[in-house]
């Protein structure tokens, strides 16, 4: 029977909700730390075949802390490759970590403070990045930091099953070649993304002294930033950050025909150190964009990369905190 008094408190009721949505503020606060003193029981050390088909050899826990490719020093997390082995260009590979966070997120801000990131080298094939690697509900991946050989620039890329245009932002200025299909069915294997100017990766990023990579990704845009290790915002050093006032980012997408929550949900954090494979050059001569056969003089990747250890050793990430704040309303 229709009551007068139950419709008028469910009114009231939803009058309230709306009212509290439209005025409430939204601050990210912390949700997760990832640092020296969870970081190795806070991941899964993979060490199957190399997805990409690297020349690389992917190591257990037990192996990884045992041979140095990971562990604490100075209060910061490594995370290496080996650099004292010379190897058979037929494999195995050179030993190299693939770390998975087990916990996974949705939404909310990621945030990466790096002292040291895999310097250059040919071959070399570092990335920081987030995966859905149970595909549910849809295959997702976005590459925060990623790039092959000899770059002095990141390049951002996402990918996802789903049907996916991004438009972009009037925050992003500061990137270039934004491609806005991330859908894989469509393009393949390029995905959307941005490429970053130059010193945004490899050596020229660690001699900023190394900085900051924020992925915000939430339902109405995706955003990275970069900071350098001397232009991070006070509000994120504090442990208080505030997206909005970090004025243009180097990847501002937002949605023209994508639903952001099925395209990226239940994300893993991942790090993984390869070489040759698909983007460095593997199996065959160097990638043409690498400039490494007239810089190495040797034909194949994995000739080099087997016989020459010592140019690896920069190959490391040197990690201060992974961080994750979510949204809460005030």
């Amino acid at each position: 029977m229709f009551s007068p008094k139950i419709c008028n408190v469910g009114f009231l009721s939803l009058y309230a909700a709306t009212l509290f949505m439209r005025f409430a503020t939204a601050s990210y606060v912390l949700s997760k730390t990832y640092d020296q003193t969870n970081f190795f029981d806070s991941f899964a050390f993979r060490d199957f075949p190399d997805p990409t088909k690297g020349f690389v050899t992917y190591v257990d826990k037990a192996t990884a802390l045992s041979a140095g490719l990971a562990k604490i020093v100075n209060g910061k997390v490594y995370l290496g490759a080996d650099n004292t082995t010379v190897l058979s260009p037929q494999g195995p590979g050179r030993r190299s970590v693939r770390l998975e966070s087990i916990d996974t997120f949705n939404n909310g801000l990621l945030v990466g403070d790096f002292d040291h990131m895999p310097g250059n080298a040919c071959g070399i094939w570092p990335s920081f990045w987030t995966l859905n690697n149970a595909a549910k509900p849809t295959y997702g991946e976005i590459d925060i930091v990623e790039g092959v050989a000899l770059q002095n620039y990141n390049d951002i890329s996402m990918y996802t099953g789903a049907k996916c245009n991004m438009e972009v932002g009037s925050r992003q200025v500061t990137s270039i070649n934004p491609r806005k299909n991330c859908t894989l069915s469509t393009t393949g294997a390029s995905g959307c993304g941005v490429t970053n100017a130059a010193g945004t990766f490899g050596d020229e990023f660690n001699a900023h002294g190394g900085g900051v990579w924020a992925l915000q990704l939430e339902s109405d845009a995706v955003r990275i930033f970069f900071f350098p290790r001397a232009e991070i915002p006070a509000d994120l050093a504090s442990g208080n950050p505030n997206p909005a006032g970090w004025g243009n980012a180097v990847l501002d997408f937002e949605p023209s025909n994508c639903d952001i929550a099925e395209a990226w949900s239940v994300l893993e954090i991942v790090f993984n150190i390869t070489f040759c494979g698909e983007s460095a050059g593997g199996d065959k001569p160097w990638s043409v964009w690498t400039n490494c056969k007239a810089k190495t003089g040797v034909y194949t990747c994995e000739d080099y990369v087997a016989q020459n250890p010592a140019v690896f050793d920069e190959a490391y990430f040197l990690i201060n905190s992974v961080k994750l704040f979510q949204q809460q309303y005030l």
